[in-house]
């Protein structure tokens, strides 16, 4: 299977501009697909505050760490990863390996393995609201 036919079959679970929403280990955590125009990589978030995010392994860093309007309420905050690095396979960028949905929920796994109890604390306040 070529990684555009495992990006078609992928386009199947989650489409163009979509959000898969899921809880693991406690946290709130969503698997978003970019529009076609951005190339529909996949990018994971987990909601979740911690001193400094980029101490955390997982797939191309840390690429985000703040709130997102089409995902979430502006004030939750989102510490997230992409599947738009040089290694990864897009429409627009057909090098590579294709990484999808089973891949991002992986590493978000990974990534909540990784986060302090305090991280899940509610009540928290980011003092940039």
């Amino acid at each position: 299977m070529t990684e555009l036919d495992r990006f078609k079959a992928d386009l199947e679970i989650l489409g163009f501009d979509e959000t898969l929403e899921t809880i693991i280990d406690g946290h709130q955590c969503y698997v978003h697909r970019t529009s076609a125009i951005s190339g529909g990589h996949l990018c994971g978030y987990v909601e979740a505050c911690v001193s400094d995010p980029n101490e955390l392994d997982v797939h191309g860093g840390v690429t985000w760490n703040d709130g997102l309007t089409h995902i979430t309420n502006p004030k939750t905050n989102l510490i997230g990863f992409d599947c738009a690095h040089a290694c990864d396979w897009s429409v627009r960028v057909p090098y590579g390996r294709y990484k999808d949905v089973d891949f991002v929920l992986n590493e978000l796994k990974n990534l909540v393995s990784q986060l302090p109890a305090s991280a899940l604390e509610e009540g928290y306040q980011d003092d940039r609201y």
